[in-house]
């Protein structure tokens, strides 16, 4: 039988996957002041407010704290007979003086692969990938026809074009780059930009 951490139960006991912390979103939407009952330009002739009113600038920004994941290991043989073995924990993964980066997100040196019928003794979900930095940004303009409107849209995702990064390699038995992020998030997309036209009736 297996022995080691397999009894410690407490090491089970962790943040959930999807727990990121700290999350603020903000959403601002702005009516520029230009055009005809605006502050400036408010006797401008049909025209003029046609090219410089009905400007709207909007914004949505999402900031948030990383999902926890979990340093891998290998069962070698399937001795263990388990799917997800864990790495045993040997020192402070984030040690005073470390730095993290991109190519060292935690201290590697901070974890080992568990002897053959051990289970590693590190909890779930003990560290933390990188967290979400996201601004959206958008500028609409309405035209006033007599029975509809026309909005034209221009429209930036992730508008400042903030590297989303994926998760470090996590397993101890890594080929090279134990520690490393490699990936961006697929589920964020890098800055994206698009226009359209939208008719209102």
């Amino acid at each position: 039988m297996p022995t080691g951490s397999s009894h410690c139960l407490s090491c089970d006991y962790a943040r959930s996957s999807y727990d990121v912390g700290q999350r603020f979103v903000f959403a601002a939407l702005y009516n520029l002041p230009f055009g005809r009952g605006q502050r400036f330009g408010s006797q401008m002739p049909a025209w003029a407010n046609q090219v410089a009113g009905g400007w709207q600038l909007n914004g949505i920004g999402t900031f948030q704290g990383g999902f926890p994941f979990t340093i891998t290991a290998s069962d070698h043989n399937y001795v263990n007979e388990a799917y997800a073995e864990r790495a045993d924990l040997v020192r402070n993964p984030n040690p005073s003086g470390f730095h993290k980066s991109i190519s060292n997100w935690f201290n590697p040196a901070a974890f080992a692969q568990p002897a053959d019928g051990y289970f590693g003794n590190s909890s779930r979900d003990m560290l933390r990938g990188p967290g979400l930095h996201n601004v959206d940004l958008s500028l609409f303009k309405n035209f006033q026809l007599e029975k509809f409107n026309i909005q034209f849209r221009l429209e930036s995702f992730n508008a400042f074009n903030h590297p989303e990064f994926g998760f470090p390699q996590a397993s101890v038995n890594a080929v090279s780059g134990f520690g490393s992020i490699t990936s961006i998030n697929p589920h964020q997309a890098q800055r994206q930009n698009q226009g359209s036209l939208k008719l209102v009736f």
